[in-house]
């Protein structure tokens, strides 16, 4: 888990429920949990040194998702973003079928079984 090479970690979510099955699944001394909108949380420009989300972009504003990371994270800093995306097009289905194997794959390495617990 990245949080265990990191010094500190802020995690976000704006449902108390998501806050605590972190804190019981990720319960690392550097990670600090808030329970908050991310739209106000308060952070220092060029203070970042990642940004993640996950399964939460296509909730925020645009402009927001753009200008946020531009002015807080640091020079050479990383922005990683993993959504939810819904397949309208055919290349969006086969984009979707070529991860279906490689997503078995990674299942069987990672939880010794096909599906997670």
């Amino acid at each position: 888990m990245a949080a265990q090479k990191a010094q500190r970690v802020i995690a976000v979510d704006l449902a108390e429920q998501m806050i605590e099955k972190a804190k019981v699944l990720h319960s690392n001394p550097n990670i600090e949990y808030i329970c908050s909108n991310v739209l106000d949380l308060d952070v220092a420009d060029n203070s970042l040194d990642a940004i993640v989300t996950s399964a939460a972009a296509h909730h925020l504003p645009y402009e927001w998702l753009l200008n946020f990371p531009k002015d807080k994270l640091k020079k050479g800093s990383r922005l990683i973003i993993l959504d939810l995306v819904k397949a309208n097009t055919l290349s969006d289905h086969l984009l979707r079928g070529f991860a279906f194997l490689p997503n078995i794959f990674m299942n069987l390495i990672k939880n010794g079984r096909l599906q997670k617990r």
